[in-house]
């Protein structure tokens, strides 16, 4: 779930290339300097075929090697949006740095991650269901189902709350 967090996780995954577009590399440092916030490794992600307008931020605001920020943006958006857009939405990934909102997620999927751990740790613990009353083995099932459920549920209004936050 860490690497989720990592530019490495993207860029080992996916087509990634440096940015090497001067314009294109001075639009987005400029965005990150106004706003004080670090200016990240720039990649471009080349799945021109695919036709996927997207951008994201990966890494942490202080992070360093593999957690140092990397900010992915498609080919298809790199070729096909004005300036003022590309400008729109890199900025809205900046806000993301700036708020913090990896360190956020991290934070919930590492909770996320322990609830799961213990849901499998609840359910081989039932197998041996001879150690544990028969209340206990009917209800404890549910108790971890439903904190995962509501981990996931919060970690997707989080989400939500996040991109809302960013574009504001």
């Amino acid at each position: 779930l860490m690497g989720l967090s990592s530019p490495a996780f993207f860029w080992l995954m996916l087509p990634c290339t440096p940015l090497r577009d001067r314009s294109k590399t001075d639009i987005f440092k400029a965005c990150f300097k106004r706003a004080k916030v670090p200016i990240p490794r720039l990649w471009v992600i080349e799945l021109d075929h695919f036709g996927h307008f997207n951008a994201m931020i990966a890494g942490f605001r202080r992070g360093f090697g593999w957690f140092k920020p990397g900010l992915f943006i498609t080919r298809p958006m790199l070729n096909h949006l004005s300036e003022d857009e590309l400008r729109a939405v890199i900025c809205h990934e900046v806000s993301h740095v700036a708020l913090g909102h990896a360190r956020k997620k991290t934070v919930y999927l590492l909770a996320f991650a322990a609830a799961s751990m213990a849901f499998l740790g609840i359910f081989f613990y039932l197998a041996g269901k001879w150690y544990l009353p028969e209340t206990i083995q009917t209800i404890s099932p549910f108790l971890a189902s439903g904190l995962i459920l509501g981990l996931f549920l919060r970690l997707r209004k989080m989400t939500h709350e996040h991109e809302v936050e960013a574009d504001y």
